[in-house]
């Protein structure tokens, strides 16, 4: 009897013990899968914040790509409107005459306009630029009881001045579509990708 009794805690002893083995060996292969899930989802983060950062860099590098293009084209643009406009001035000189075409009423008025005086180079040009017999007009001096010459501007000074105007025009248009051109690659650049074939697929 004895010896069963011994038997039956032998036997109790050994089933616990392989549980108690079993159940070790189940709760180390959760704590496994647990740790290998953990080590997934930061190494899933870290790739992700590596792909995030590469994205960063790469839109950073085409925004200042497109700004560096706009510039040199703006320039560009800018530069070849200042040596045409210079051609032009020469030869204008061998066309006009440096007669007078434009009064100083005229002159007095187109100053007021709202253009002159904020921009040097939309001043309509001086006097002096006239030949003295018919750079001023004259017209009484109160004061003095005399005549003060007035000036007015010769077909030169106007067809000078119409030159770099349009100068002046072209280099801020060049500027503006430079402007443009750079907001539109950055833009581009910083869409995700898809949006942009998107955009104009629905534009077409």
């Amino acid at each position: 009897m004895t010896s069963r009794i011994a038997v039956v805690i032998a036997l109790f002893l050994a089933g616990f013990g392989c549980a108690w083995v079993v159940q070790g060996w189940r709760f180390e292969a959760r704590i496994s899968a647990m740790t290998a899930a953990q080590r997934l989802r930061d190494a899933q983060a870290a790739q992700a914040y590596a792909d995030a950062e590469r994205k960063n860099r790469e839109r950073l590098q085409a925004a200042q790509a497109a700004a560096d293009q706009a510039v040199a084209t703006a320039q560009a643009r800018a530069d070849a409107a200042n040596r045409k406009t210079l051609e032009i001035t020469h030869e204008l000189a061998q066309v006009t005459t440096g007669r007078p075409c434009l009064g100083a009423a005229a002159r007095s008025l187109l100053e007021q306009s709202p253009a002159f005086g904020h921009r040097p180079g939309l001043r309509l040009p001086a006097a002096a630029a006239s030949p003295p017999s018919t750079a001023a007009a004259a017209t009484p001096d109160p004061s003095h009881g005399q005549t003060e010459p007035k000036p007015v501007s010769s077909d030169r000074d106007l067809a000078n001045w119409i030159t770099q105007a349009s100068a002046l025009y072209e280099t801020c248009r060049a500027r503006v579509d430079g402007l443009r051109e750079w907001a539109d690659g950055s833009a581009q650049a910083a869409a995700p990708p898809g949006v942009n074939s998107g955009v104009k697929s629905g534009a077409q």
